[in-house]
């Protein structure tokens, strides 16, 4: 009986710690022959996930298309749908929020018109029902949509805000020019209801501040930014009471970068306001941040383009302006113009601490063709990787082998690695008999710290059995290290 009791509190153990461990990366190649780039995700009721983006041409019609793509928990693809609106010639996919029995609802824009559009989807991706919305004198597209309480959704645009019923019907909708305003920048959702969007109005002097509308879109006031606060770029209600404002400023185009926090109470009152430096080399921010509780947030910065090497960088800040945790994505150019590219537009915190986030990637070395690309990452911002993945911001002084992360895991682990001087190095794995099983690195590698995943998410069809394995690192020929991973089926 204690035996019988010792094995199943082992398989119990084990498998709470395979299921608080599923990160992954995933590319997912939709396109028929051009690029496609994603730019929201969110979950949906039957456990899931959609992502929303754009295509670049379908047969017969080389315009963009509005690109979906409904994924599980794993990353694996569900289904790719491609929607263009009827009677258009140019349509681009932009924001999307969960629906009922596991459907969602788009917006972005339909035609060349520069006309928003929501679109609901079933669970399958079949189109339920489809509303354009030229006729209000909306001429800009949709860039998020949000589900409200009466079981309808509001909509932002550029230069509109805008709610309808939960079939889509237009209720009412409010556009700059009737307040004087530039532009809607961000809009979210208040404890009671009503609606703060980020405004700005291009004039000297410059203003830009948070307005309140109503549950009927009157406006009930607005409230212009401290002079000594720099500019806000998104607003994201916390989870008791109050607002979260950020941004980001650059001394110069390629200089240091600082993130900036403010919060908001319900009446519009400014305070808190913190700047932290994030980098020395002029990151960019487009509003890709989420909250994780009312104390941490979790955020998304990339660099220039034109620089030779690239960044991603995740990060999750308090609200004192602390950096908790920074996991960098680097792209380094592999010719002219052409880079293994990742970058993330949406962030999507989920249960257990997971976090979700959507943009654009190239996997091809040659940065040929850009797929939707998606994350999933645990509390730390650790995930796996598709390949050999170098962080070239470590630069470690010696040779060393990692413990593999999850251990014990299913299905992938994964296999970090230090290399302090250009080397032919070797990562060989061993069943418990002392037979070689998989050679995951076998190449000159330059300095940087590196990490590889077994099995390969991708190109390892082998069917490997539970059990004990073993993993080295060997350099020039020599072994540095060896450890020991369990597999659990």
């Amino acid at each position: 009986m204690l035996k019988k009791i010792t094995i199943l509190l082992f398989f119990i153990i084990s498998t709470n710690v395979i299921a608080q461990n599923v990160t992954w990366e995933k590319f997912i190649p939709g396109r028929l022959y051009k690029d496609e780039w994603a730019n929201d995700i969110c979950q949906t009721t039957d456990g899931n996930f959609v992502v929303v983006g754009t295509s670049e041409g379908m047969p017969g019609n080389p315009n963009n298309v509005i690109e979906v793509v409904k994924i599980n928990g794993y990353g694996d693809t569900l289904w790719i749908k491609k929607y263009h609106p009827p009677n258009t010639t140019m349509s681009r996919g932009k924001g999307c929020c969960s629906s009922d029995n596991g459907s969602s609802v788009i917006t972005g824009l339909a035609g060349n018109a520069n006309t928003a559009f929501l679109t609901k989807i079933d669970i399958n991706g079949d189109v339920v029902w489809n509303k354009e919305y030229s006729s209000f004198g909306i001429t800009y597209d949709g860039l998020k949509v949000q589900n409200t309480s009466d079981g309808g959704y509001i909509v932002n645009g550029l230069d509109f805000i805008m709610k309808t019923d939960s079939l889509g019907n237009h209720v009412w909708h409010k556009h700059i020019l009737d307040y004087g305003f530039s532009n809607f920048i961000s809009l979210t959702i208040s404890h009671s209801d009503e609606y703060l969007v980020i405004y700005d109005i291009l004039s000297n002097p410059y203003e830009r501040g948070v307005a309140k509308f109503d549950d009927n879109g009157k406006l009930i006031w607005k409230k212009v930014k401290p002079p000594n606060y720099n500019i806000p770029q998104v607003i994201k209600g916390l989870f008791s009471n109050g607002y979260l404002l950020m941004g980001i400023f650059s001394e110069t185009l390629y200089g240091p970068s600082y993130i900036f926090t403010f919060k908001m109470n319900e009446e519009g009152v400014f305070s808190s306001y913190k700047e932290t430096l994030i980098s020395n080399r002029g990151d960019f921010f487009d509003g890709a941040v989420n909250i994780i509780n009312d104390n941490k947030f979790v955020f998304v910065t990339g660099t220039q383009p034109q620089r030779d090497t690239q960044y991603c960088t995740f990060r999750i800040i308090d609200s004192s302006g602390n950096i908790l945790k920074t996991t960098e994505i680097i792209s380094i150019k592999q010719s002219i113009g052409k880079f293994r590219y990742r970058f993330c537009h949406s962030v999507l915190p989920i249960s257990n601490g997971y976090i979700m986030f959507a943009g654009i990637g190239q996997i091809d070395p040659m940065g040929a063709i850009e797929d939707f690309y998606v994350v999933r990452a645990d509390s730390n911002l650790f995930f796996q990787t598709v390949g050999i993945n170098n962080n070239q911001n470590i630069l470690p002084v010696r040779f060393k082998l990692y413990q593999n992360f999850p251990n014990p895991f299913n299905p992938i682990t994964v296999i970090r690695f230090d290399i302090p001087k250009s080397s032919l190095a070797k990562i060989i794995v061993y069943d418990i008999l002392g037979r070689e099983v998989a050679i995951l690195v076998n190449e000159n590698l330059k300095i940087g710290s590196y990490n590889v995943s077994w099995p390969a998410p991708t190109g390892d069809s082998k069917e490997y059995p539970s059990g004990v394995y073993f993993y080295s690192l060997t350099v020039d020929g020599k072994v540095v290290d060896t450890k020991k991973m369990i597999l659990i089926k």
